[in-house]
């Protein structure tokens, strides 16, 4: 509603005070506080609803600003020691596409470098007081680290070396460095280039299944952006050379059938409109095996779904709140949990 041209919002405060712990639990009011004040709808919701979202923009300008610090002086060090990165998402994405710091929540730090370079990554983060790498599973593209702060949660740095499973997809990171422009007052960190941005944003996409609302606006204001155009057909030719091209048919086509007014600003590329690309998957393994390409990838990706590395277990069973069990215990649990899972989508769908 926020990205067209309605002339009145609902009147009635049920809806907004509705409204509010959707917002809340997305992790989107200063987005939609953004949106508002940028359409200048602000004033036709009730005060109350104006209050909450201004309070809560201001928290997370003042959260941001404590990351943008942190990812500065971690983007400092990588330039004086010569480490090339990319800074990706972010404080750097809010600034960039929403137009200010405040206006996008981040908790944590994304950084893209040369896998060839990751000793010198980890002794430069080390010495900033950064501990880590934590949880390194098999065959991921990135590496978490963790600084202790005086809040009560930790800051997380992950360090990227790609961003995809090389069993998922072959990202030509080349072609992102290639396009990548220089960030100012640095000599070797960069941002990635609009196309490239989008690119990301879908890939980001299909790791919440296309569910989450913070991921979908972050499309929109990449796609719905009057000072630069995205070329759809350029990322289509892209995905089709990494072998994503499935996972980013199913992301446009979804989200144009989701916003239909994203016609009016760029047409979707022929053959994307009406296809089986338009699907809603009840859960992430049926969109993982849709947007797989290939069957040796596919049966690659069921085999680690089915019989994960003890880490990657770990991962999913901490979810769940139970992190100190056994080996056989562990699986135990994830299969339960699984389990429980398949009967909760076969409940719903009856339903």
């Amino acid at each position: 509603m926020l990205y067209t041209d309605v002339q009145y919002l609902p009147g009635d405060r049920t809806f907004y005070s509705q409204l509010l712990p959707v917002l809340e639990q997305e992790d989107i009011m200063p987005q939609i506080y953004n949106l508002l004040r940028h359409k200048g709808k602000l004033s036709q919701t009730p005060l109350d609803f104006q209050m909450k979202l201004q309070r809560r923009r201001e928290t997370t300008m003042f959260q941001n600003m404590y990351v943008k610090r942190e990812t500065e002086q971690v983007l400092r060090l990588f330039d004086r020691v010569g480490i090339s990165a990319i800074w990706l998402k972010g404080t750097r994405f809010a600034e960039r596409f929403f137009g200010d710091l405040g206006d996008r929540p981040t908790s944590d730090i994304d950084i893209l470098v040369p896998r060839e370079l990751s000793n010198e990554v980890i002794s430069a983060l080390l010495s900033i007081g950064y501990d880590g790498p934590h949880n390194d599973i098999p065959g991921h593209y990135h590496e978490t680290f963790i600084k202790q702060t005086n809040d009560l949660h930790p800051l997380i740095l992950e360090v990227h070396y790609n961003v995809i499973r090389t069993t998922d997809g072959d990202v030509n990171l080349k072609e992102f460095w290639e396009e990548a422009q220089i960030i100012e007052s640095y000599q070797c960190i960069y941002e990635l280039s609009i196309n490239h941005t989008f690119y990301m944003a879908c890939i980001h996409a299909t790791r919440h299944w296309f569910e989450s609302e913070k991921t979908r606006i972050d499309i929109l204001q990449i796609l719905n952006n009057k000072d630069f155009t995205v070329d759809l057909f350029e990322i289509l030719n892209k995905s089709r050379r990494d072998d994503t091209l499935s996972l980013v048919c199913t992301v446009l086509s979804n989200l144009y059938e989701l916003y239909p007014f994203l016609k009016g600003v760029q047409s979707l590329p022929h053959g994307l409109e009406n296809n089986h690309f338009r699907t809603r998957f009840r859960s992430k393994v049926a969109l993982n095996l849709a947007i797989i390409e290939g069957w040796p990838r596919k049966i690659q990706y069921l085999n680690r779904w089915l019989f994960p590395p003890a880490q990657e277990a770990r991962l999913w069973i901490r979810r769940g709140r139970k992190e100190h069990v056994g080996f056989l215990q562990l699986y135990v649990l994830l299969y339960w949990q699984r389990l429980n899972k398949l009967i909760s989508i076969l409940t719903t769908a009856d339903n």
